[in-house]
């Protein structure tokens, strides 16, 4: 889960971020440049000790408006992959927003999901070069939370009718479709990486994430959604 682009957006370098000018302040909004935003990010994650595997930034199709991913290296032998993603505007159509977690969401259609831990508009007496350290200070116990909810999942063993009960549940609620039903008992059954083979709530969870890779992005967020709440990983916002 990275970065997309559909509504008329485009993908591009933080470097590239240089060249959009930002348009002076009004009054006590105070716009802040996609460069500096995006570098901060960066450069206090590495202050952290956070090293960075992949940097991921969009533009909107004028430019106003700025998302971005960065995926944090991983180094420890499991599949989880700590990631932060934000995003903010030049036209006062976004706050400054930041999310955090092992799966990250951050889509051109304004739809923002993962664990939201800053959203703050850009006014004069928000410092960003305070805030963005001051979230990086407590980024990691943020992780362990998620980590233990995880690890809580694995522990959680599931026989093969509990599982079916619980991918017809998520198709009751609107997380997937039931024609994605069967894929979902396909993937579970056999899945497709062997890390998931243990029969688990873990490897339910991303069976349902491994089929939900080919879900349109307004689809996807609303799946992910579902089942946030469903394995009690937390609540997935939309700002």
């Amino acid at each position: 889960m990275g970065l997309m682009m559909h509504c008329g957006g485009f993908k591009t370098t933080r470097q590239e971020l240089k060249q959009v000018e930002t348009p002076p302040a009004d009054g006590i909004w105070k716009p802040i440049p996609h460069f500096d935003m995006a570098t901060l990010i960066v450069e206090q994650a590495q202050a952290h000790g956070y090293g960075i595997q992949k940097e991921e930034y969009g533009l909107s199709k004028n430019g106003q408006q700025l998302f971005g991913v960065v995926t944090f290296e991983n180094n420890a032998e499991n599949e989880k992959n700590k990631m932060v993603g934000f995003r903010h505007s030049h036209n006062k159509t976004l706050a400054v927003s930041l999310t955090a977690g092992f799966r990250v969401f951050v889509c051109d259609n304004l739809m923002f999901g993962g664990d939201i831990v800053l959203s703050h508009k850009h006014t004069t007496n928000f410092d960003i070069g305070q805030a963005v350290p001051a979230l990086f200070t407590n980024l990691e116990h943020k992780y362990n939370i998620l980590g233990a909810a995880t690890d809580t999942l694995k522990a959680t063993d599931l026989d093969r009718a509990t599982a079916r009960d619980l991918i017809v549940e998520a198709a009751a609620r609107g997380a997937i479709a039931s024609c994605d039903i069967m894929p979902v008992v396909q993937e579970y059954d056999k899945p497709s990486y062997a890390s998931f083979e243990p029969r688990n709530k873990w490897s339910l969870y991303n069976a349902f994430t491994t089929v939900a890779k080919k879900f349109q992005p307004a689809k996807l967020d609303n799946c992910l959604r579902e089942l946030a709440l469903m394995f009690e990983l937390g609540t997935l916002e939309t700002v």
